[in-house]
């Protein structure tokens, strides 16, 4: 059982961090989730990765 809830309660749903760990840990081939890369692109806004990065860079 997990301690902490917030972990507990996506595991009704399959989505607790222990039961995804094990997915991930297959081979792609044999993963049931499929996992995608969707950018996010907010209108009127800079790039979030570009801008996370950008940041980042003047923390040195």
């Amino acid at each position: 059982m997990l301690s902490n809830p917030l972990l507990a309660a996506g595991a009704p749903y399959g989505l607790s961090t222990a039961a995804i760990h094990v997915e991930l840990a297959k081979p792609f081939a044999e993963q049931s989730m499929k996992i995608r890369y969707v950018p996010v692109r907010l209108e009127q806004q800079p790039d979030l990765y570009a801008e996370w990065k950008r940041i980042q860079g003047k923390r040195d």
